[in-house]
């Protein structure tokens, strides 16, 4: 061991688990003797425009898909959430919801994701806008101006600081 401290995070995996590459891939990945080389899970959830507890979205859905598997096959892994958001502005208009949407969803989907269990920590996929995205799912606008998410993130997070939750955001303007 280099660092025991160091956690390793396994490449993010997304999409409804029964239906995708990513689900197979922890099968083979675990029968080849995968289990031990990494120490947190790392899954991608959006849901497009639909809001968190509604259909496949509902973390509960493939939470429950992948808490059996680990149940079973690795008891004390962490999940993380390392990519999620809404998208308030984009190319693909099917995926957009309006700002007050994106904020409504993102406090549902922290407060569902954080009444399981396993899962430890969760990332927006991104903090501001970018131009060479397809779709907006920043807190921010490109112009640095918050969003009503951000606002609202930042009370939401602050109720729950001493609530055993981490808040550590770094920016570096490149």
């Amino acid at each position: 061991q280099i660092s025991p401290k160091v956690k390793i995070v396994l490449g993010g995996n997304s999409g409804p688990p029964n239906k995708t590459a990513g689900y197979t891939f922890l099968y083979d990945l675990y029968d080849l003797g995968g289990k031990g080389l990494f120490d947190i899970f790392n899954y991608h959830h959006y849901s497009q425009n639909e809001a968190p507890d509604e259909g496949w979205s509902h973390p509960d859905y493939w939470y429950s898909i992948f808490n059996s598997f680990f149940k079973e096959k690795d008891p004390n892994l962490e999940i993380w959430v390392t990519e999620t958001g809404y998208a308030t502005d984009g190319k693909i208009v099917s995926e957009v919801v309006t700002p007050a949407q994106q904020t409504s969803n993102l406090i549902k989907m922290y407060t569902l994701l954080f009444s399981l269990e396993r899962i430890k920590k969760v990332f927006l996929y991104e903090l501001i806008d970018r131009p060479e995205n397809s779709l907006s799912y920043g807190v921010y606008q490109q112009n640095l101006k918050a969003k009503l998410a951000s606002r609202t993130l930042r009370i939401f997070l602050l109720l729950l600081k001493d609530k055993n939750f981490e808040r550590k955001i770094s920016y570096t303007n490149k």
